[in-house]
C-alpha cells in the first residue's frame, strides 16, 4: 500500500511551489502609492490585494450595522412619540 506522500507527491510539490511563489511575491514586489499617501511609503503588493479583497465585505457589514442601528433608533423614537400622543 502506498503512503500518502508517495500517492500525492505531484499535488504536494505543486502546493509547495505555489506557496513559495506567493511568499516571494509578498516579500519582493512593492506597489508604489501615488500622491494620496502623504509619506510616499511603499506598500506590499500582497497587502494591497488583501485590502482589495476584504474592503467590500467590511463596507457591507458596516452598512448593515448602521442600517440596523438606524432602524432600531427610529423604532424606539416612534414608540416614544406614540406614548406622548396618548
Amino acid at each position: 500500500m502506498e503512503s500518502f506522500f508517495v500517492r500525492f507527491k505531484n499535488v504536494l510539490v505543486l502546493l509547495a511551489v505555489l506557496l513559495a511563489q506567493t511568499i516571494l511575491l509578498a516579500v519582493q514586489v512593492r506597489d508604489l502609492r501615488g500622491p494620496s499617501q502623504p509619506d510616499g511609503r511603499k506598500v506590499l503588493l500582497i497587502r494591497s490585494w488583501a485590502v482589495a479583497v476584504v474592503t467590500p465585505f467590511e463596507r457591507l457589514t458596516t452598512s448593515f450595522g448602521k442600517g440596523v442601528r438606524g432602524g432600531w433608533a427610529n423604532y424606539v423614537d416612534l414608540r416614544k412619540t406614540r406614548q406622548e400622543e396618548r
